[in-house]
């Protein structure tokens, strides 16, 4: 198991004070040291701000770009490795959509600046004009981006609370400064599950691992906690993947016993490893549930390959797991109506389970459903391009943009 990210929640001003990004790097650094004493590979250093049309006046392009850009510049200098500047929060009927419009732009001109937007809450609705707004930056990131890229660093958000150290969903509330942690543990079920004759011994074990993982994990938090007087957010334990197989949650599912990813038995598994994962003693933060971004697990992208699944199925599971539907590549002529349709259904789920849920697609140009894709990226494994149903939800977003369920 590795530390995927230490994120630390700070609120910023603009302009800010040089300090900020010295204490954070200082943090952050510390926090690396004191986890790879007790054995950690640390991934990467993260810093998640307050949401960014609090910080900037948005409606300037031009500052609002030196804003981010300097960010950048300046947390990278101090070995922050990925900036998250937060949501715009779209989940009220009166809320201010115009920032939206300037996230492609963000998006364009930086490589470790993430966003998202928030569309949905059960406290408050979903927001349907939110939601096409989302699909419009989708797909006009895929559209200025190699590749598409660019869509790496967005998420539509539904439901998602304050202080998910995992990105591009991460972001900050309120004044107080405080810290998380994500995990990268798929090795740990795929090993246990490979050994298990029974659930009941899958399950225990898992469980009983982590939960060793947890005290040591403790320990470290502790010192932490009392060396720079940060309180601490918690652990996500959703176990996010590496493109490779003895790192794959489509391995650990297929371990349990399920002949093939996406066949029958998949449903029931990531509902069992989500169990799992909540049994857990550790103070719980962000998905808190099975994770699968096709783009990051080479199994999960070969079952893509070979047909086993499709992105309805991956809402399916959305159900019963954590992330969402997550580093998808669709077809390069995906329309917004399509995106904003799927988005629309993936938030509803999010109301409905009262569950957090994301979505990150990743329109390829040029590319149809059944191509296959080819980023340079070592998160990245080789997958096909899915595609969208044609048939979308127009008619409501024509003549609806706001409901509370």
């Amino acid at each position: 198991m590795k530390i995927r990210a230490i994120t630390l929640f700070q609120t910023v001003s603009w302009p800010f004070d040089k300090n900020f990004i010295t204490n954070a790097s200082h943090f952050l650094k510390s926090a690396k040291k004191g986890l790879e004493k007790s054995g950690y590979e640390v991934q990467s250093l993260r810093l998640a701000t307050q949401p960014f049309p609090q910080i900037v006046d948005t409606t300037n392009l031009a500052e609002t770009q030196n804003f981010v850009q300097y960010l950048e510049k300046q947390l990278t200098n101090a070995g922050i490795d990925y900036i998250s500047i937060g949501p715009v929060l779209a989940d009220n009927p009166d809320s201010d959509l115009t920032p939206i419009q300037i996230i492609p732009d963000i998006i364009e001109h930086t490589t470790k600046v993430f966003a998202s937007v928030l569309v949905s809450s059960v406290l408050n609705g979903i927001n349907l004009t939110a939601i096409q707004e989302t699909a419009n930056v989708i797909h006009k990131i895929g559209q200025n981006t190699s590749d598409g890229f660019g869509n790496l660093q967005f998420a539509m958000l539904a439901n998602v609370a304050p202080r998910c150290p995992f990105f591009p969903a991460a972001y900050q509330q309120g004044d107080r400064s405080s810290f998380g942690f994500a995990l990268e543990g798929a090795d740990l079920a795929v090993q246990v599950f490979e050994q298990a004759k029974t659930l009941k011994e899958a399950g225990d074990n898992l469980v009983d691992t982590l939960n060793k993982h947890a005290v040591q994990l403790r320990r470290v938090v502790d010192d932490l906690v009392d060396e720079h007087l940060l309180p601490f957010a918690g652990v996500d334990c959703s176990l996010a993947p590496f493109p490779e197989t003895q790192k794959s949650i489509a391995q650990a599912i297929e371990n349990l016993g399920v002949s093939k990813f996406g066949g029958y038995g998949t449903l029931f598994a990531t509902a069992f490893l989500t169990n799992c994962l909540k049994r857990v003693n550790v103070p719980h933060v962000g998905y808190k549930g099975v994770m699968y971004p096709v783009l990051e697990d080479n199994i999960l992208a070969q079952r893509g390959i070979e047909g086993a699944y499709t992105i309805q199925d991956l809402l399916l599971y959305s159900a019963v797991c954590g992330i969402g539907v997550d580093t998808v590549p669709i077809a390069g002529d995906t329309s917004p109506e399509q995106i904003a349709s799927h988005l629309l259904d993936v938030a509803t789920l999010a109301i409905s389970l009262d569950k957090p849920l994301s979505v990150r697609l990743l329109p390829v140009p040029n590319l149809k459903e059944g191509d296959l894709t080819s980023y340079d990226f070592e998160y990245f494994a080789k997958s096909k391009v899915f595609s969208l149903k044609e048939a979308t939800a127009s008619e409501i977003f024509k003549h609806n943009s706001f409901v509370k369920f």
